[in-house]
C-alpha cells in the first residue's frame, strides 16, 4: 500500500451548540469540499488524494481537515492549504452560485436528520444532552438559509485557516516507508516540525 493518510486538527468554535458562527462554518466547510468545487477540483481531480473532509466539532471546538489515499500527500497538503488561505485573504472569492449550492447541502444534511420518527426522537435526545433546547434543527436551518458571502469568508479567515498553521493546530500522518523522506521534507518546508515513529507502539512510547 503506497497511499498516505493525514489528519490535521486547529482551534475552532468554542464548545457552545447555538454558537453565531456555527452556521456560517457548515456553510464554508461545504463551499470548500463540494463535489466540483475547489478541493475537488484541485486535490481530487488531479489525483493528489482520493479523498478529503474538512469539518468543524463544536463539543471539542476544533476544526479539522484529513486528506485518505494520498498519493502525493505533501502536495495534497499545500495545494489544500493554499485553497483555504486564497479564501481567507479575498484573493478567491465566494461566487453567489457556490454559497447557493452549499447552503442547499446543509439544508439537505439537517433535514435528513429526521426523516423518521425514531431518528426525530433520537435529534430530541441529543438536543436535550447538549442543552441546546427543542426546535434546535429548525433554528439551525433557519440560521444556515440566512448566511451570506461575507459570513463565509468570515469564518474562513476566522476559523479554517487554523488548521493548517503550525503554530495553532496538531497534524499526523501515515504514510509508508517508501514515502516517508518526501513527506517529512514536503512538512517541514511548510514550517512544521516532524517526529518520526516506526508504528503507532513507537510513537506512543516516546510521547
Amino acid at each position: 500500500l503506497e497511499s498516505s493518510f493525514m489528519s490535521c486538527s486547529g482551534r475552532g468554535i468554542p464548545g457552545l451548540f447555538g454558537h453565531p458562527d456555527t452556521s456560517a462554518l457548515l456553510v464554508a466547510c461545504e463551499v470548500l469540499t463540494a463535489i466540483e468545487g475547489p478541493m475537488w477540483n484541485e486535490v481530487r481531480g488531479l489525483g493528489l488524494a482520493y479523498s478529503f473532509s474538512m469539518y468543524g466539532d463544536t463539543e471539542e471546538g476544533l476544526i479539522y481537515f484529513s486528506l485518505w489515499r494520498s498519493n502525493s500527500l505533501s502536495k495534497a497538503y499545500a495545494v489544500s492549504a493554499n485553497i483555504v488561505k486564497a479564501f481567507a485573504s479575498g484573493e478567491t472569492k465566494v461566487e453567489p452560485e457556490m454559497l447557493e449550492n452549499a447552503v442547499a447541502s446543509v439544508v439537505s444534511s439537517v433535514v435528513s436528520r429526521e426523516q423518521t420518527v425514531s431518528s426525530c426522537g433520537q435529534q430530541s435526545f441529543m438536543s436535550a444532552l447538549r442543552g441546546s433546547g427543542p426546535g434546535h434543527n429548525a433554528r439551525l436551518l433557519a440560521s444556515v438559509q440566512a448566511v451570506s458571502v461575507s459570513d463565509v469568508e468570515r469564518v474562513i479567515k476566522a476559523y479554517l485557516v487554523t488548521a493548517f498553521d503550525p503554530k495553532t493546530s496538531n497534524l499526523a500522518v501515515a504514510t509508508p516507508p517508501s514515502k516517508a523522506a518526501e513527506v517529512i521534507k514536503g512538512l517541514e518546508e511548510a514550517g512544521w516540525t516532524v517526529r518520526k515513529a516506526e508504528s503507532v507502539d513507537e510513537f506512543i512510547a516516546d510521547d
